[in-house]
């Protein structure tokens, strides 16, 4: 506790004196540019442990203190950045953790219409206990990508791409949720309007688990749809097509071959210069690693409003709806019946900020979760409100 305030007691320094002089917060040196990172985050939650009888609340104290880098070379650039969050429990301390956060990029233009991309987010944290899993279990998560894309004729753009995720825990009795997973792609584009171009995508991926030789499978996916000019009014893309999964063993009983259709959209319309609507939408086969790499179809849509009424105030709404239909039957942990089981979670928010200066906003939100399961024992009601103090440069 004496560390967290100590860091709180830094961050309302830094902020006074960044309120007083605002260039101190901009340190630049030719194509160089250190990019300071602090927060501070008041979370009230009415249902911490996300149980679905006798809810415990709390207050969490969050204080995000982080460190960024860019460098730019003529169109290419290079970033770097690294975030440390310090999350207190008022009545659940036994619970407090540390979130390490740390990304790296390369962007790099070739003249000719050669284009390179390479990135790297590590994560070191904590998953918090719940209702189900009554432990914090410690895990490391590393996901790299590489992608290269080449434009010519004025029309056409074609893409490879190569992405590893290594998912990692401290405690041995996670050691069945390791894995490491291997995606490749290719896309190729056409641009039939001088704002939005077809496509078509294939991607393969190659799933291993560390100690669960059983849970091991490759998947295949099948794209198409339409990308939008990325510096447009509308921007983004939205693709459909369809999925297959193909366990490495054969177990009796479960779906060895699932497939499934599968969709990703994403989406910005700027309908006026004050007013933005997103869109992000995802269907795609999952594997729920607290029920044994349980194999799930995770179908799920956020539609966001932004508003700002000045230069400085803004306002913006969400709603979010996420399914998970589970392909094989499961043992209900309450009754013990065997089952498919099919959660439904919908998030409802709101939130009002206020960019003070450049850099620096103040935030307040409030969350509406719930989840309705038929395992009963998945289901539960959670109301967030949050109060964030925020300097990003």
């Amino acid at each position: 506790m004496k560390t967290l305030k100590g860091i709180f007691g830094l961050l309302l320094g830094v902020l006074s004196i960044v309120l007083v002089s605002p260039a101190i917060a901009e340190i630049k040196l030719g194509n160089f540019t250190l990019l300071p990172d602090l927060g501070l985050y008041e979370t009230y939650r009415s249902n911490v442990f996300l149980t679905q009888h006798a809810p415990k609340s709390d207050y969490i104290t969050t204080v995000a203190p982080g460190l960024g880098m860019r460098y730019t070379f003529g169109q290419s650039s290079f970033t770097a950045g690294y975030k440390v969050g310090f999350l207190e429990y008022a009545r659940n301390p036994s619970v407090n953790y540390q979130d390490h956060r740390a990304n790296a990029a390369l962007n790099y233009v070739l003249p000719g219409g050669l284009h390179f991309n390479f990135g790297d987010d590590f994560v070191r944290s904590w998953l918090e206990k719940t209702g189900i899993i009554v432990r914090e279990r410690g895990f490391h998560q590393n996901f790299g990508k590489a992608s290269v894309d080449y434009s010519f004729a004025d029309r056409w753009k074609v893409e490879g791409k190569y992405n590893r995720d290594d998912l990692g825990f401290d405690s041995i009795r996670d050691r069945y949720a390791e894995y490491t997973n291997n995606l490749m792609g290719a896309s190729v584009y056409y641009r039939f309007l001088p704002r939005m171009s077809g496509l078509i995508e294939y991607d393969y991926a190659i799933k291993d688990f560390v100690t669960s030789s059983t849970s091991n499978h490759k998947d295949q996916y099948v794209y198409t749809g339409i990308a939008f000019d990325p510096y447009g009014k509308l921007r983004g893309s939205l693709k459909a097509g369809y999925g297959w999964k193909q366990f490495d063993t054969n177990i009796p009983g479960r779906n060895n071959n699932p497939r499934n259709w599968i969709m990703a959209v994403q989406l910005v319309d700027e309908l006026s210069p004050k007013t933005t609507l997103t869109l992000d939408a995802l269907r795609a086969m999952a594997d729920d690693i607290d029920v044994s790499n349980a194999s799930y179809v995770n179908t799920m849509a956020t539609l966001t409003l932004q508003q700002y009424f000045t230069g400085k105030i803004g306002a913006l709404a969400s709603a979010s709806y996420r399914k998970g239909d589970y392909l094989d039957f499961l043992a209900d942990p309450v009754t013990s019946q065997e089952k498919k089981r099919s959660d439904t979670t919908w998030t409802l928010g709101a939130a009002g900020f206020y960019n003070i200066q450049k850099g620096l906003q103040t935030r307040l939100e409030y969350q509406y979760i719930t989840r309705d399961s038929n395992f009963n024992l998945y289901s539960f009601t959670d109301n967030r409100i949050i109060f964030r103090i925020i300097l990003a440069m």
